[in-house]
């Protein structure tokens, strides 16, 4: 049976072998002598099989030889799916693709009308017309969605296949990917777009090769002072916004240097005002339709840079103070009895420096004696501090060794520094050389400080949170330097995953109260917050952000737009000045002895410690920023007691080549403010420039009326000698 099917088949084959053109069952059955019926489930099966093909002329069904390889078998290679029909929409062939996609089979298809199918696809209204009014002449394309949410753009041509002119081809596309990308690609652009153009930073792009300026946000043209479109396709060098084209060329050579393709930078900006700005800057090249691009972020400083200067100023005072004093300051730690800081000063005293003397225990500097009788009497004034006994300071007398084996006698002001619950936790001392005049009893300490605090800027991230879900909506890519993810993996998490577990509570609360203000008032309002964030390392960094609150156009909800700088070596030095200015004002503030600055250009005290208060009775306001005359006219000081100092002769000595004479101990009695005559040590120290020219003295005055027993009369007065081992009374009216 089989082989009689195999012969049938053949000889219809050869019937059509000598046919240039199409032919019908009946005249095949005429040429081959077999009955219609045979004939056609013959040619049905060889269709099948791709070894002839059915056309449609007219009403009657003709048969072609497939001599080469089949234009439909071409069509199943496709991915597309492929529909051929007649002009009257008939089907004449669905390829492989179509047939899978639409679960159907070519046998269930051939012969039918397209409407009969109900492929949704290819019944949507825009498709019906075009195929209702298709002229043959020019293609036509649209893209529809069918109703399993697919994106498909569909090609509807026409062809003549196997000679069977005007067939209809539809070519329906999977553009699904394509079109979610694109409007991925438009969200993106939106939010980049928008976070640009909300960032109060300002942002400015330029093409390298002209410099010309080919976008800029509002915050830019604002910290300028140019409106938008004064800017635009003007260079930056005529602008007057950069120096010159070396400057550009230099800035983008560090950038290509750098690893993270940014470079940092502080630059003045002149406005069109003519005023000069401290800016922040940090700048990367990025490629925007074929062209090189500067990316510029830029941010004013000056505020910041005041504040700098002026702690740079305080600074200044408190090292002059520091480095010019010759007492020694020490703190010593009451459990081990281990020095913990050491003022220079001590270079001067025993040839040591501070870190040698830090790293040594005070055994080694100190005599037996004088050592043991630390030992023996620290721990008393301690116990008497905390039953509160004693004074809040005592002294002792202390024999230091020096560097080349000297015995060098000091007398130590003791003072207790306790926490706020009242435990003692540093021995505060000032060591005095008493090596020329052992014959006095007190001596005190002269205290210097100084203040230390740095700020820098680190590297900009745009982003966008939900403020309820806090959820990442966008983030720029310099992520990646700052925290070490990418944008698509931070875009992932909740930003509570990255703020330090220690100031979660803070973050949580200011989020929920800044999301409840906008609700209330839908005013946008400007933050900024200093926040530490974890790396993807797990390393702990400090951010500086300026944020805002807005509500999304498209979705209505509330949202957090921000921009993040590292700022941990800022913060860190912040932090770090701030102890040691904490630290170094409580030295000051528990000294017994005055400090004071005489500024020599205008005869102006610029500096009176508070303790002037004990001493004499005035308060520093009373003294700083006044000049000696009103202090004569006051009678805070007497004209001719201060002349007797005979300061003339040791500043034309000093400055005539004379170190010796920087330095200058003396005695001078001068008046309480309740009318009583106090003995006062001064220690004098003259502050020149490199050229010698004296500008003002630093000077510490204790008070040794105390340990004296000396009680002076209002009637009385004390004139000096420059021997200061020596004073002499005499009498007058003060």
């Amino acid at each position: 049976m089989t082989h009689q099917i195999e012969e049938e088949r053949t000889q219809i084959l050869h019937s059509l072998e000598g046919e240039d053109v199409c032919i019908s069952i009946s005249a095949i059955a005429s040429i081959t002598g077999m009955n219609r019926h045979t004939v056609a489930r013959h040619l049905d099966s060889l269709e099948i099989l791709g070894k002839v093909r059915k056309l449609d002329v007219g009403r009657a069904k003709k048969y072609l030889l497939v001599k080469k390889i089949s234009e439909y078998s071409l069509m199943d290679i496709s991915s597309d799916l492929i529909l051929v029909l007649t002009p009257n929409l008939t089907v004449q062939y669905l390829n492989k693709a179509a047939v899978r996609h639409f679960m159907t089979s070519l046998h269930e298809c051939i012969g039918k009308n397209i409407s009969a199918l109900h492929f949704s696809l290819l019944l949507h209204d825009d498709l019906i017309q075009i195929l209702d009014t298709f002229s043959f002449e020019n293609p036509e394309k649209i893209t529809v969605q069918d109703e399993h949410g697919f994106w498909f753009e569909i090609t509807i041509l026409g062809l003549s296949l196997l000679q069977a002119p005007n067939q209809i081809a539809i070519i329906c596309t999977d553009v699904t990917e394509k079109k979610r990308s694109e409007e991925a690609l438009k969200i993106a652009q939106e939010k980049y777009g928008f976070a640009f153009h909300a960032s109060p930073d300002g942002i400015v792009m330029r093409e390298i090769s002209t410099g010309e300026i080919l976008e800029a946000n509002p915050a830019y043209c604002t910290l300028i002072g140019y409106s938008w479109n004064d800017i635009i396709g003007k260079s930056s060098i005529g602008l007057g916004f950069i120096e010159s084209a070396d400057f550009r060329d230099n800035l983008i050579r560090k950038i290509i240097q750098s690893t993270t393709g940014q470079h940092r930078y502080e630059l003045q900006v002149r406005r069109q005002s003519g005023d000069v700005i401290d800016a922040s800057c940090s700048s990367s090249i990025i490629h925007v339709s074929g062209r090189d691009c500067l990316l510029t972020v830029i941010r004013d400083i000056s505020e910041q840079k005041k504040a700098e200067e002026s702690i740079r100023k305080s600074e200044e005072l408190y090292r002059l103070l520091a480095d010019n004093t010759e007492d020694v300051i020490w703190t010593l730690d009451p459990s081990g009895c281990l020095f913990t800081y050491v003022s220079p000063s001590i270079e001067r005293l025993l040839g040591y420096r501070p870190d040698v003397v830090l790293n040594i225990h005070p055994q080694d500097i100190m005599t037996q004696a004088s050592y043991t009788r630390m030992r023996v009497k620290l721990p008393y004034y301690i116990k008497s501090q905390a039953e509160r006994r004693t004074p809040s300071y005592c002294r002792l007398r202390i024999q230091y060794i020096a560097v080349d084996g000297r015995i060098i006698p000091t007398d130590a002001a003791i003072t207790f520094i306790k926490s706020s619950s009242g435990e003692i936790i540093r021995i505060l001392g000032v060591s005095r050389d008493i090596s020329l005049h052992l014959e006095m009893s007190k001596k005190l300490q002269k205290s210097e400080h100084h203040y230390r605090v740095l700020a820098e800027s680190v590297k900009d991230v745009v982003w966008i949170i939900d403020s309820v879900s806090r959820v990442f909506r966008y983030i720029s890519p310099s992520v990646t330097g700052l925290l070490g993810w990418t944008p698509s993996e931070i875009c992932q998490k909740c930003v509570d995953e990255i703020i330090s577990p220690d100031m979660l509570s803070y973050f949580l609360e200011i989020c929920a109260d800044r999301h409840r203000e906008f609700l209330d008032s839908n005013i946008t309002r400007y933050y900024t917050d200093e926040l530490k964030i974890l790396t993807k390392t797990g390393d702990v960094i400090w951010n500086d952000i300026i944020s805002h609150t807005t509500r999304n156009e498209e979705t209505g909800a509330v949202e957090f737009i921000g921009i993040s700088r590292d700022v941990t070596e800022k913060k860190n030095t912040h932090l770090e000045l701030a102890s040691s200015e904490a630290y170094l004002r409580l030295i000051l503030d528990n000294i017994r002895d005055v400090i004071w600055i005489l500024d020599l250009t205008s005869l102006v005290f610029t500096y009176v410690s508070p303790s002037i208060m004990k001493l004499r009775g005035y308060h520093p306001d009373e003294i700083v920023g006044h000049s000696l005359n009103e202090l004569y006219s006051r009678d805070v000081y007497a004209e001719k007691d201060m002349g007797s100092i005979k300061l003339e002769e040791q500043i034309r000595a000093f400055e005539s080549g004379d170190d010796s004479a920087r330095y200058r101990r003396f005695f001078i009695i001068l008046k309480h403010r309740n009318g009583h005559l106090i003995d006062v040590e001064e220690s004098i120290s003259l502050i020149a420039g490199p050229d010698r020219k004296v500008t003002h003295i630093i000077g510490v005055s204790r008070g040794i009326s105390e340990s004296d027993d000396l009680i002076h009369s209002p009637n009385s007065i004390v004139s000096f000698s420059p021997d200061p081992e020596r004073s002499r009374l005499t009498s007058g009216n003060v």
